[in-house]
């Protein structure tokens, strides 16, 4: 049995070993997206921030990534709930569903910027030009990046791809996660059905302690709504809640979710009882029920 992340090559070719190989794509509690550097000095501006992600057409992304191996793939409106989950709503407000360079644009000159010669906007002889991270051996990810790259370059904003080694090494090394020595990184995350977890994410650091929250930024009024979401039970005060984080989080634009990231499961066709886990808990968490057939 394998549970690698699906990588269009490999899906296409695990399914040319049907009937002997069963696999399966899904789409679990996984999903993709940005995580930017507020302590940069150019990503430190809520209007760079926001410019980005105007320049982004993730419809155009996800068909050029996911939707490459299935078709059910879609866009990403909420951090806190993924498309599948009952307790999602859009929260964006529809503001980027579409890409609109120009709005990008004006929140730029808006803030200062100005489009040099080579068509990349700066000020005060700082260009937005930013190194965008990811994990190596992922060709689905570098392909991302490469889409972005593409996405961004009309509204002036150039990008830098790094497939780093170290992205989630400990602060020893500076240009991981941690280190914090970064500008913008692509990865996942892999929640667990309990969203109290998100606070870890999301929170504001405090002092050295940033949690997971590699952004390291936060917002007072999501910090205030933490106590609340994690000491509730009744699901419907949970969505309410939960969206209510992701609606302060589209405001301050620190993180971007891109896609509902799919899964892929492949094992042997002669046994039975694997069933896969959407969650943290992965495949083997009904293991004991496996069986040969006879």
């Amino acid at each position: 049995m394998i549970y690698p992340q699906p990588q269009l090559d490999l899906v296409r070719n695990i399914k040319d070993l049907e009937p002997t190989i069963t696999s399966k794509t899904n789409f679990g509690l996984a999903f993709e997206h940005l995580d930017m550097n507020t302590k940069d000095e150019l990503l430190g501006q809520k209007e760079v921030r926001q410019a980005i992600a105007y320049a982004l057409n993730r419809n155009d992304l996800v068909a050029k990534t996911v939707g490459q191996f299935d078709n059910r793939a879609q866009v990403l409106n909420n951090r806190y709930f993924v498309n599948n989950q009952p307790e999602y709503e859009d929260t964006s407000g529809g503001l980027f569903d579409k890409q609109d360079v120009a709005k990008a644009q004006s929140l730029l000159e808006g803030a200062g910027f100005a489009k040099g010669a080579d068509g990349i906007y700066a000020k005060g002889g700082k260009r937005l030009s930013f190194e965008l991270m990811t994990t190596q051996s992922n060709p689905l990810r570098s392909n991302t990046i490469d889409v972005i790259t593409q996405q961004l370059k009309p509204a002036g904003i150039e990008i830098k791809k790094f497939l780093n080694p170290d992205i989630f090494a400990g602060k020893e090394k500076p240009r991981s996660l941690e280190g914090g020595q970064f500008q913008i990184a692509l990865f996942a995350w892999v929640s667990s059905p309990y969203v109290s977890g998100n606070q870890s994410i999301y929170a504001t650091p405090k002092g050295d302690n940033i949690g997971q929250n590699y952004t390291r930024a936060g917002n007072p009024k999501v910090d205030a709504l933490f106590p609340q979401i994690n000491a509730a039970t009744d699901q419907n005060q949970i969505k309410e809640l939960g969206n209510q984080v992701d609606t302060l989080l589209w405001e301050d634009m620190y993180t971007i979710p891109l896609y509902q990231k799919p899964t892929f499961i492949a094992y042997n066709s002669n046994y039975t009882g694997i069933v896969e886990n959407a969650t943290n808990a992965g495949p083997l968490w009904d293991a004991t029920k496996w069986a040969q057939k006879s």
